[in-house]
């Protein structure tokens, strides 16, 4: 997954930006994240509860990088390689019986 300069407000701190604060300038953000490899997939389901879930997990790493930048200051993380990393398929409330297959929503 690929950001590149997606502008966001500033709030100069969390208390300002929970509070409703106004921002205090804008900045621009880029970042990339890359999965690699299964290292294990996950099937879980679970219709028993008040909100019962399902889901297809694939268990791996990911590599994340991040630039942003406010006026003339930029800020650039340091290239990063997560310990654990997870993206699956969920399926919750109404959804809980349908499985999606090929673009097409189907029922179980």
């Amino acid at each position: 997954m690929r950001v590149e300069r997606l502008s966001i407000p500033d709030f100069g701190d969390v208390g300002n930006a929970l509070t409703g604060g106004p921002p205090i300038g804008t900045a621009t953000l880029s970042f990339s994240i890359s999965w690699g490899g299964a290292a294990k997939r996950v099937t879980f389901s679970n219709g028993s509860l008040p909100t019962p879930f399902a889901g297809e997990y694939v268990q791996n790493q990911a590599s994340m990088r991040w630039r942003a930048t406010e006026g003339s200051v930029t800020l650039v993380g340091l290239a990063a390689v997560s310990d654990f990393a997870e993206i699956g398929d969920e399926r919750n409330g109404v959804f809980f019986g349908e499985r999606e297959e090929n673009g097409e929503a189907e029922t179980d």
